[in-house]
């Protein structure tokens, strides 16, 4: 998201050794990577280098930053779909939607071994339809909704690292304290 101002934007990119992007004349980077670039799992896996990226498609008119004001982004670009000039001129906010960025990405990975259920986008209220909309974020909401993802990857039978996410959710319970 849009988090902070341009100087914090650019400082938090170039401390996660990345390029940062910034254009109000031209909003397409011309040095994204596409969402198939063999370099960026490694990246994200290397421990010793913290790494961001901006995931969206140039037909976003949010994450492209056709829409003025509100902030910047963080990261390298990674566009979902190939970027056209048009884009700039005809923005879609439907391009915004996360359910429509993980299809793109799936679409452009086409790894026969990468499960489609695993790329699909949940609905909040599908996944926890007692969820209690005036308490999102609070510390009992969380925990439900750790308990729908983990139940989620077991009833499809699906491969999930139990432990790195119970790991992380303590870590995150750990900051409201």
């Amino acid at each position: 998201p849009r988090a902070g101002d341009r100087q914090w934007a650019k400082s938090l990119t170039i401390s996660l050794d990345s390029q940062f992007f910034s254009s109000l004349l031209y909003p397409i980077d011309r040095k994204a990577l596409a969402v198939t670039e063999p370099n960026i799992v490694s990246r994200l896996l290397d421990q010793n280098r913290p790494a961001g990226y901006r995931v969206l498609s140039s037909s976003d008119p949010i994450t492209s930053e056709k829409v003025p004001g509100g902030g910047k982004h963080v990261g390298k670009t990674i566009y979902v779909n190939e970027p056209s000039i048009i884009d700039s001129f005809i923005p879609n906010p439907d391009a915004h939607e996360p359910k429509k960025i993980r299809e793109k990405m799936f679409d452009s990975i086409a790894d026969p071994r990468t499960p489609s259920l695993s790329w699909r986008y949940r609905e909040m209220a599908e996944m926890v339809p007692d969820q209690k909309a005036r308490d999102r974020g609070s510390v009992v909401e969380l925990k439900k909704l750790a308990a729908a993802v983990k139940n989620y990857y077991i009833d499809n039978e699906m491969w999930f690292d139990a432990a790195a996410f119970d790991k992380d959710l303590a870590l995150r319970l750990n900051i409201d304290k």
